[in-house]
């Protein structure tokens, strides 16, 4: 027999689970700091959507006992269902998940748009890696190039009453922060029922740009601002409708230009949620954007074709319409691991790898591509012989906000000695 929402949560506080210190901490430095506790269930989705990314369920249970601790019941409502998903695998039967669906169950459905172009149902186009040089685009003139922005993808349906988020997996999330979800409404009142793409990012008390609300969060902790929360930013790269017009076979140039007076006009009402991401279109601009995001530390650049077609998913080839080139910093590196694997041919799963930090290896997580099966071999051989004496060359594009590598691949095997490898 299903459980019901509430005989789950009865069950779950008859077990007398204790909240831990941390669940106290993260109430009064994200919940309360944020006044999420008075928006009832929607507090609940936005905590959810800023500090939820990979969380499970024992954790959603203690926010949940937390929240009926501090007398907020709606709220404490809304982590149930998450925690109920997350654990059961399904939605509760007396209520639905937070993710946006019609009353009935059915797929929702906002008038004037193609079946294509509603929520959950749009493919979306995806740049390739290329082997071109940033020379050769630049000097391209049927390409542009925008930022690379090392957030999440989403699509974003806005119409004046209701504001639905889409990820490149067609899946449906709630809205990364209710303001910006308001003034997404108050734009749909104005310029109509529109459809963008872009990235959420999440900044911390400095600015910097992080992938998640929690890793914005621990960034703001580690810096010794644990009562500033993280706020999201929506970088918008172009449009695919608007004014009542489906702008897929329209050339980019195009879709770009028609964001422009949207996300200028939400610019103008909140600059710190919503962003135009630049567009470079001549070769002084291509190597100015170029130069910048290399001296930022930034991933890399997205270059479109400005007469191509939106068509989702990828499409390869030297003179695909969608590429992405990548800044990456070779690191030599200790292997300390290998990770095992039940994969034919394969040796291990990952490679884990440190570096000296004045006398101890400090671990830098895992490396899981570029090997071919040579390496695989060699490399298992090696660390076998010589357990944490094998340096390695790997390319990384930068850190997280712990100091794990981010997006490594293996490039060779160094002579290098162990002692000498140091960040």
């Amino acid at each position: 027999m299903t459980l019901t929402l509430e005989e789950y949560a009865q069950q779950k506080r008859d077990e007398g689970i204790k909240i831990p210190a941390k669940i106290n901490q993260r109430w009064q430095g994200r919940v309360v700091a944020q006044g999420l506790h008075n928006q009832g269930a929607a507090g609940a989705t936005q905590y959810l959507a800023q500090y939820g990314r990979g969380i499970q369920s024992p954790k959603v249970i203690c926010l949940a006992l937390k929240a009926e601790a501090e007398g907020c019941p709606e709220m404490a409502d809304g982590f149930w269902r998450k925690a109920y998903e997350l654990e059961l695998g399904e939605s509760p039967p007396d209520g639905g998940s937070g993710t946006p669906l019609a009353p009935s169950g059915e797929k929702i459905r906002v008038d004037g748009l193609p079946t294509d172009l509603q929520p959950g149902a749009i493919v979306t186009m995806q740049p390739v890696d290329t082997d071109r040089t940033r020379d050769e685009l630049i000097e391209d003139p049927r390409y542009l190039a925008q930022p690379k922005r090392d957030g999440e993808k989403r699509v974003c349906i806005a119409t004046p009453s209701a504001v639905y988020y889409q990820s490149r997996q067609m899946k449906l999330w709630p809205a990364p922060d209710i303001a910006m979800d308001d003034d997404l409404k108050v734009a749909a009142a104005q310029f109509g029922v529109f459809v963008v793409e872009g990235e959420v990012v999440f900044h911390d008390v400095e600015g910097v740009e992080w992938r998640t609300g929690a890793a914005a969060a621990e960034a703001n902790l580690l810096k010794g601002h644990p009562d500033v929360y993280p706020i999201p930013r929506y970088c918008v790269f172009k449009a695919l409708y608007y004014d009542e017009q489906d702008l897929r076979d329209r050339p980019e140039s195009v879709r770009i230009d028609k964001a422009d007076p949207i996300v200028r006009w939400l610019v103008d009402r909140d600059s710190q949620r919503f962003e135009l991401v630049p567009t470079a279109r001549t070769e002084d601009e291509k190597r100015a954007l170029v130069a910048l995001q290399e001296a930022e530390g930034r991933e890399g650049e997205v270059w479109v074709a400005h007469d191509c077609r939106y068509v989702g998913g990828k499409q390869n080839g030297a003179t695909a319409p969608y590429l992405r080139t990548k800044h990456a910093v070779p690191l030599e590196v200790i292997v300390l691991d290998l990770t095992p694997t039940t994969a034919d041919g394969r040796h291990f799963a990952s490679a884990k790898v440190g570096v000296y930090d004045g006398q101890e290896i400090v671990s830098l997580g895992c490396v899981g591509s570029g090997f071919s099966q040579d390496d695989q071999a060699k490399l298992a051989r090696l660390h076998s012989e010589t357990p944490r004496r094998v340096v390695i060359t790997i390319k990384t594009r930068g850190f997280t906000h712990l100091g794990k590598i981010q997006h490594a691949s293996f490039e060779d095997f160094s002579d290098t000695a162990p002692a000498a490898c140091r960040r």
